[in-house]
């Protein structure tokens, strides 16, 4: 039940969870990812609805062969947010450290131009 549950976690920023279950492994599996306006099976990775044949169409002309590329595709933009954060965090502690030091730098220099002019 616990891995249901963690499988799930990872699949709910895409879509909603329908109380619906899936025609092919009996399970309440089933997520409506609004992206692409059509229902799929988390657990079986395949789509329950069919493409529409329309070439123009907005939804089916974008949707992945397989539900699971698209939070491979979700995942990765995820890591390079989570990076560029982790990366402006290493910047900024850079340079607050680095006004640290000018500003100790700054008052040495002070001390050594005042007791050099007496």
């Amino acid at each position: 039940m616990k891995k249901l549950e963690k499988h799930k976690k990872c699949w709910n920023p895409l879509g909603i969870y329908l109380n619906e279950k899936c025609p092919k492994c009996e399970q309440k599996t089933v997520l409506l990812m609004e992206k692409y306006d059509a229902r799929c099976c988390t657990l079986c990775n395949e789509w329950l609805d069919d493409v529409c044949g329309d070439p123009a169409c907005f939804f089916c002309c974008q949707r992945p062969q397989t539900p699971y590329e698209e939070v491979y595709h979700y995942n990765e933009k995820m890591d390079c947010i989570k990076n560029g954060k982790h990366w402006r965090r290493e910047v900024y502690q850079h340079k607050t450290d680095g006004r640290k030091r000018h500003i100790i730098k700054k008052n040495n220099y002070e001390k050594f131009a005042y007791h050099k002019n007496r």
